[in-house]
């Protein structure tokens, strides 16, 4: 959501809601209520991103189910037909999809782990490519709650194959560290 993408990386420190299932698994293991997110982007061109999640809390932990699609819009398809000549044939659409199922649970009184798993596919122009990734978080909050660090590793998984091309997933390190002075921020 805005507070997410408001704070950069150091979402990675303060997730406790269902976008922690995007940025850090680990903030699930805080969360002691239901709760879902929606959230819809749109950006230059037609670019956009939408967002479900939902969390649910267990007896130890939570898990929780999201959605997280980026639509890339619609472009012209072209036909080489000779070497500096060009035909338009029609339109395509690209995007890419993650569906995430995460667990998130506290180890210690200050300290919570998390992992999620996903499945990722891409369409561009009706080609199709899948493949599956982990992510891993770890999230600390201090005694009195005002300073929160936590890290995560993204998109552990083998690549991405569209026809005969592959390519890995990217590889995300985020280190994020919170501090609030007082309880009035």
């Amino acid at each position: 959501g805005a507070r997410a993408i408001g704070m950069g990386g150091a979402y990675t420190a303060v997730s406790d809601d269902p976008y922690a299932m995007h940025y850090n698994p680990a903030g699930l293991g805080w969360i002691q209520n239901n709760e879902v997110a929606f959230q819809y982007n749109k950006s230059i061109l037609d670019l956009n991103q939408q967002f479900i999640g939902y969390v649910h809390p267990l007896l130890h932990g939570s898990i929780g189910l999201s959605w997280n699609r980026f639509d890339f819009g619609s472009f012209d398809q072209t036909l080489i037909t000779s070497g500096t000549t060009f035909t338009r044939t029609g339109m395509f659409d690209a995007s890419s999809n993650a569906v995430t199922f995460s667990y998130g649970r506290p180890i210690l009184e200050r300290l919570s782990l998390g992992v999620a798993g996903k499945w990722i596919w891409e369409d561009i122009a009706g080609f199709t490519a899948s493949t599956g990734a982990v992510d891993l978080g770890i999230h600390y909050r201090d005694p009195g709650d005002r300073l929160r660090i936590g890290a995560t590793i993204q998109n552990l998984g083998p690549e991405i194959k569209f026809l005969s091309r592959s390519d890995p997933l990217p590889r995300l390190f985020r280190l994020g560290i919170a501090y609030q002075p007082t309880d009035r921020i």
